[in-house]
């Protein structure tokens, strides 16, 4: 008698996912569901003052930064406003939506602290910004995209220059 050639690969084969099948029912009955703790971290922002952030702002991009000494030099609505830098090129802040109308009490010349996230300007986000009415004319646009960045401000401690001198 002859024997067909591959006999023992098939039972093999056989073998092998059976193990295989018999093992995975195994697993799903003593498997313990475990539950994955997710630690969320304290981010702190990085002080830097305006004359180091205003060396190159883009080594800041996607960095939390608290800007100190940062001077108002125009107000772009209660969404925007321009920070001075000390070459007196303005460099655009934006006011994060968590801080209601807070831009809308800025005025030129208030002076402090402005902390929040570096992003890229892009012509997508200028664009955003156009369609939600955050630029009252064409002149602000403009202003804006002679940046390659802008700060989403998360908190702001700005105040007449008067009054800070005086504290």
């Amino acid at each position: 008698m002859a024997r067909a050639k591959g006999g023992f690969n098939l039972i093999a084969m056989v073998v092998a996912f059976g193990t295989i099948g018999g093992f995975l029912y195994w697993l799903s009955i003593n498997a313990i569901p475990t539950e994955v703790a997710v630690a969320e971290e304290d981010v702190t922002a990085q002080a830097v003052s305006l004359g180091l952030f205003a060396r190159s702002p883009s080594i800041y991009e996607g960095d939390l930064v608290a800007v100190d000494d940062v001077e108002v030099q125009s107000v772009a609505g209660a969404q925007l406003f321009f920070v001075a830098f000390p070459d007196e090129s303005a460099y655009p802040v934006r006011v994060d939506a968590s801080l209601g109308a807070a831009g809308a009490s800025l005025s030129p010349m208030d002076t402090g602290r402005v902390t929040g996230t570096v992003y890229a300007l892009t012509d997508s986000v200028l664009d955003a910004w156009a369609a939600e009415s955050a630029f009252p004319d064409d002149a602000a646009r403009e202003a804006a995209a002679a940046s390659s960045t802008f700060i989403l401000a998360t908190e702001l401690e700005l105040a007449p220059l008067a009054e800070e001198g005086g504290a």
